[in-house]
Formats: C-alpha cells, sequence, structure tokens
C-alpha cells in the first residue's frame, strides 16, 4: 500500500471507510473521494430481502467483501453516509447521499 493507492481489502476483520469514490477507481490506482458533502451517486448493496431507505437513513459498510452502503448492519446511528432520497431495494442501487466521513 502506497499510502494514496486504492487496494482491495484482504483481512477479513475489516471494515474501513474512506469516502465515496468521485469516480471508478481500478484496484491500486490513485483516485478522489469525497469525505464530505453532496455526493450525486452512492451505491448500495445488495440484500436478500426487499427494505426501505428513508431520506435521512444513516448508511455505512456493509460486511467485508460487500460494494456498497446501507443501513443494514449499522452499529450506530451516525453513519457516515445520509441518504437523501427514499428508496425501495433489495439489489444494489443507487442513490443521492451526504458524506460525513471526517
Amino acid at each position: 500500500n502506497t499510502g494514496y493507492a486504492v487496494v482491495n481489502n484482504v483481512a477479513a476483520s475489516r471494515r474501513l471507510f474512506v469516502g465515496i469514490a468521485n469516480a471508478d477507481i481500478a484496484n491500486t490506482a490513485a483516485g478522489r473521494f469525497i469525505t464530505y458533502g453532496y455526493a450525486a451517486s452512492v451505491q448500495t448493496f445488495a440484500l436478500g430481502t426487499s427494505i426501505t431507505i428513508t431520506a435521512g437513513d444513516p448508511l455505512g459498510p456493509g460486511a467485508n467483501g460487500s460494494l456498497g452502503v446501507s443501513s443494514a448492519g449499522l452499529v450506530t446511528a451516525y453513519g457516515p453516509v445520509l441518504t437523501l432520497d427514499t428508496i425501495t431495494v433489495s439489489a444494489g442501487s443507487y442513490i443521492r447521499g451526504w458524506v460525513r466521513a471526517m
């Protein structure tokens, strides 16, 4: 890890969150993240059941290996992303969000 490049997480117990990528970033490539402020496209991860995410709900990283954020399994009421949309999801989806990862 160079300190600035994106590297897939290999430790099974880590759940890291640095922000929402500003664009697609390849593994080991450098990229920009939104750590505070508006994000036009935030991916929610796929769930085994349908849930409704309400505007204002806190979202955070899921289990290791998941792609995106969700309210499922969030252990605090202060997730690093607040959703700005109300949607029902079961498969992965995209929402607008406010990032507060600082």
